[in-house]
């Protein structure tokens, strides 16, 4: 299949412009809830409520906008997505008490789950099978480019407005500016050629096909997407809540890995990372932006590393080499809080952080979803992981503070590094090296080794 780079590259990129809001969410709300939680006077538990709630709220997003998307486009769901969040950063920016804040969270969380369901799954149609996995890793940059632009926002607000009343709603306010932003630009993408196909709209589709794979026989690509959906609409809920042995090993690789992904405590280091280094008497806010832009550099750079060792030396190693890192710098971020020697010692094990998890679980787990499940279950095995990644993400920082209250900080970052080794076992035991291998392949791999009793690794 021929297929033409610059223009599948350009509507990824542009499609994954609600991307750049959750990154921007990310950046600067964690850059301005300290100022928050003391223009509110917030307990732990309130931070921590406030900080859950858009996660947990992605969830219900994330189940909607299935439904969504099926009826009206994927177009109009990316659309929304960005509605959403302009939606929630207008009104936190404007927020007068605690409620409001809660409820401009809700919007940024149908935001988050609505954006990361889609735009993967936008990206999938549009690109050959082939190089799927690179091009559904690059909504993964755009998503970190977005945290880098939230945190030099943050930065730049802090520099020139010290009202500590004001500055973080104009902070969190500029998240609206990046949503309209997105919205023009997803202005021009065009509806998927597979959901049109799905509607009986084949002239429209035929056009966008041409413009994707320009050497190709359209009409073939119509007969296999047309064969593809024939397929996909033999599914049922209950090929997942009961699935047939070598479906049921398939989801526990793919959803252990969701929740190893989010019990590595990622989501900690995104949203609490400044109130974690002012615990290590890093109390000056420059300092701190600076720091989590470093740390945002780090964190793009060894994406890109991910992205060229992918194909070479494959999925799994990757995941064992970055979950081994995450389990040694979240150890050694615990014993920087235990043993304050430098101010430098933790800021440098939470780059070490973001560097191992960006060559392992942050690409990997997106290129898992895209080709580890058959197409049949495809759309609701990896809504279903969505789900339960939001999930444990709002659990996590829901929890965490409080957790360090009682445990202490190293002994709340020494859980999470006991919890990344065993992760080790698990990725060793039930994770298997999909690089090169067709879907069809996978899935005779499943059967032949779970349904024959026969042992793999």
């Amino acid at each position: 299949m021929h297929f033409s780079v610059s223009q599948v590259l350009f509507l990824t990129v542009l499609s994954s412009a609600c991307g750049v809001s959750i990154g921007f969410d990310i950046g600067g709300f964690a850059s301005s809830l300290l100022f928050i939680s003391e223009q509110f006077k917030m307990t732990t538990i309130q931070k921590e409520g406030l900080v859950a709630t858009a996660q947990l709220v992605a969830i219900l997003g994330a189940l909607t906008t299935g439904k969504l998307s099926d009826n009206f486009g994927r177009r109009i769901a990316i659309l929304s997505s960005s509605v959403y969040f302009m939606s929630g950063a207008l009104l936190m920016a404007f927020s007068p008490n605690l409620t409001s804040l809660y409820i401009s969270r809700v919007f940024t969380g149908f935001g988050i789950g609505s954006c990361f369901v889609v735009v993967p799954l936008y990206i999938g149609e549009i690109s050959p099978p082939k190089y799927r996995g690179t091009f559904v890793t690059i909504f993964e940059v755009i998503i970190n480019i977005g945290l880098l632009l939230g945190y030099c926002v943050s930065l730049t607000v802090l520099s020139y407005l010290e009202d500590q009343q004001r500055n973080w709603r104009w902070i969190t306010g500029s998240g609206a500016l990046i949503g309209i932003i997105s919205l023009v630009f997803l202005c021009y993408i065009p509806e998927s050629p597979r959901w049109l196909i799905a509607k009986n709209r084949i002239s429209e589709a035929k056009s966008i096909l041409k413009k994707l794979f320009p050497n190709s026989e359209v009409q073939a690509e119509v007969d296999k997407i047309t064969t593809l959906l024939l397929v996909q609409q033999s599914s049922h809920w209950s090929d997942i809540l009961c699935p047939k042995p070598s479906v049921g090993r398939m989801l526990l690789m793919g959803l252990g890995v969701h929740f190893f992904q989010q019990m590595a405590g990622m989501e900690i280091i995104g949203f609490y990372s400044p109130t974690i280094l002012a615990k290590a008497n890093i109390t000056d806010t420059h300092t701190i932006v600076l720091a989590m832009i470093g740390m945002t550099l780090v964190k793009i750079l060894f994406i890109f590393v991910a992205l060229v060792l992918m194909d070479r030396v494959g999925r799994k190693i990757l995941l064992l080499v970055g979950t081994a890192g995450l389990c040694v710098s979240l150890c050694s971020l615990g014993l920087s809080f235990q043993y304050p020697l430098s101010v430098a010692w933790p800021i440098i094990s939470q780059y070490l952080f973001v560097a191992f998890f960006s060559i392992g679980y942050g690409p990997v787990s997106l290129v898992l979803s895209s080709e580890l499940y058959p197409l049949r279950i495809r759309g609701r095995a990896s809504s279903t992981g969505i789900s339960l990644n939001r999930l444990i993400g709002g659990i996590i920082v829901m929890s965490f503070l409080s957790y360090t209250e009682v445990a202490t900080v190293p002994g709340g970052f020494y859980t999470l590094s006991i919890i990344s080794f065993l992760a080790i076992f698990f990725i060793y035991f039930f994770v298997i090296e999909t690089k090169g291998k067709s879907l069809e392949d996978i899935e005779q791999y499943f059967i032949t080794q779970y349904e024959s009793n026969i042992q793999f690794h």
